[in-house]
């Protein structure tokens, strides 16, 4: 290879690495950038923009467009102090002004029998803790009452759900 700067033709026994010269140490590649001339660069860069179609412009306008769309939407509740509405409440507020009355209202009825599944599957698991708790025993060999012990308590879960879906119903039941 021969070196761009200072004309160097480079040897098998040269000991630099293969990307420098070993006489003026510069980098090949930095030599070879240096070399191109200005015009060959402003016609490769008008070459690829002239292939960029008119369907992926506007489809980056689209893009950009939404974008400040979302930035506005979100930047104004976030300044207008609704900041606890979240962007869960965000997206159900904009599926609930896009459902008719009748759907909102099935949906209200779906959610609160989902609720009263959640709510009944907590009493359940508070009896039968309870139940567990009484059927302990005591320990045969000291008469001590043996330790109760859950490992896995369902009732944190549950009372997330139950308190998510009250929530739910009633942004849904706000819906004028």
């Amino acid at each position: 290879m021969q070196c761009l700067k200072c004309g160097y033709v480079r040897k098998s026994e040269d000991i630099a690495p293969e990307w420098q010269c070993p006489a003026c140490q510069v980098v090949y590649a930095k030599a070879s950038q240096n070399v191109v001339e200005p015009q060959m660069i402003q016609t490769s860069a008008s070459f690829g923009a002239s292939k960029q179609s008119n369907g992926t412009q506007f489809s980056l306008k689209i893009i950009f467009a939404t974008l400040v769309g979302c930035g506005l939407y979100f930047g104004y509740s976030y300044f207008s102090g609704n900041t606890s509405a979240g962007s869960a409440s965000i997206i159900s507020s904009v599926g609930a002004s896009l459902r008719s009355e009748k759907d909102n209202q099935e949906l209200i009825t779906n959610k609160k029998a989902e609720l009263k599944t959640y709510e009944d599957a907590l009493q359940q698991a508070e009896a039968d803790i309870a139940k567990m708790k009484a059927e302990v025993g005591t320990c045969p060999i000291t008469g001590q009452p043996n330790q109760f012990t859950l490992k896995d308590d369902p009732r944190p879960g549950l009372h997330g759900k139950i308190e998510k879906l009250k929530a739910e119903i009633r942004q849904l039941e706000k819906k004028p």
